[in-house]
């Protein structure tokens, strides 16, 4: 049975060493932008930048603080769950809980980074651990209904790090034949993912697996099989006849989508299986939404473009929208991080309705 906690330690080193050259080559550009007085390397709504001490637009950096305090928060609340929620023995599978609270934690950290001068370079720095809590709560909905099927957690880290590398040739060699090659490795790693998810993580399903598996879970995981690969060839396709200049946002979202595909069927599943949702996971599914709706409409606003100049990213810039220090960004910041710790705690009470039920007892889809 493998140790799941080690989700939570291995994230640790790893924050440690990708945190603190991104804040030393952030803060080299504050540096710089301080001293040339160039403007134009820092993409920064310059209608509502409100400046403190070295930081040219201290707002920004600071509506990221809400990641940071809501991910704190979330582990207190994973380790008192885990202490005195669960018995002792299923104390091992909360390892991927811990870890999707340090990214949170994370993501405020690399995305304050990131806001002290954004530019095309240091943009992966805002999205990369978005990227791994998409992943982590995939792997945590999975591990759900395969307890000990999951990958470890060196071997997971290990893909996230190749995904972080073809997001940086994405974003340095976005020519024709990267996306030709990116069609067809999209569209192998999702066949792969999904006859993987089939079988359980294996190659094959177990014969014991085949014979005792619901009609109605087989029938479910056929139609998300069908949906997921149907939407990855047509996102694959479409990127490469399109080639989108942000090449990060593009992988974000079509992480956000997969992952948003599984939890869709989760949610189907449980009643179609004779399961009845347990309450206060269905408040914070609600809570979360309507954080994520409002969310969505401020990040689409566009105050900075740097994929074109900085004379047209200007063009977008727009006045302060709260208490004339924050602006529409901003409130991004606050509203995504309460959604992304609200849909942790859904995902964390998820499944509270079947505590004390065995591995053999629940659903496998």
């Amino acid at each position: 049975m493998k140790d799941y906690i080690l989700y939570s330690w291995n994230i640790i080193p790893i924050a440690v060493f990708y945190a603190l050259p991104v804040m030393q080559l952030v803060f080299s550009y504050q540096v710089m932008h301080n001293n040339t007085g160039n403007e134009d390397k820092c993409y920064y709504n310059f209608m509502c930048a409100n400046s403190f001490g070295q930081l040219s637009a201290f707002n920004n950096v600071f509506s990221n603080t809400g990641y940071i305090l809501l991910g704190i928060l979330y582990l207190i609340i994973v380790r008192l769950k885990a202490t005195y929620g669960n018995s002792s023995e299923d104390k091992k599978y909360f390892g991927l809980h811990y870890a999707l609270g340090i990214a949170l934690i994370m993501e405020g950290v690399l995305s304050g980074s990131y806001h002290v001068c954004p530019n095309r370079s240091n943009y992966q720095f805002d999205t990369s651990y978005m990227y791994i809590m998409v992943c982590l709560t995939t792997l945590k909905l999975f591990q759900n209904r395969h307890r000990d099927e999951l990958a470890s957690a060196h071997v997971t880290y290990i893909w996230l790090a190749v995904f972080a590398i073809i997001a940086v040739l994405g974003l340095v060699c976005g020519t024709l034949a990267f996306w030709i090659i990116l069609v067809f490795v999209h569209i192998g790693a999702s066949c792969i993912l999904t006859c993987l998810y089939y079988n359980e993580g294996h190659w094959r399903r177990p014969d014991e697996n085949t014979q005792n598996a619901d009609e109605k879970v087989v029938i479910g995981q056929t139609i998300l099989i069908v949906v997921v690969n149907l939407f990855n060839l047509s996102a694959a396709i479409a990127a490469a006849v399109v080639q989108p200049d942000d090449f990060e946002t593009y992988l974000l979202g079509v992480l956000m989508i997969n992952s948003g595909l599984y939890f869709l069927f989760y949610i189907i599943m449980k009643p179609v299986c004779g399961e009845c949702y347990a309450v206060f996971s269905v408040l914070w599914f609600f809570v979360a939404i309507g954080l994520w709706i409002p969310a969505w409409i401020y990040f689409r606003q566009g105050l900075t473009r740097w994929e074109t100049t900085p004379a047209i990213s200007r063009e977008g810039n727009k006045d302060c929208s709260w208490f004339d220090f924050y602006d529409d960004h901003d409130i991004w910041h606050f509203l995504s991080a309460g959604a992304l710790f609200f849909t942790f705690l859904t995902l964390l009470t998820i499944d509270d309705n079947l505590d004390g039920e065995g591995a053999d007892d629940i659903a496998k889809f």
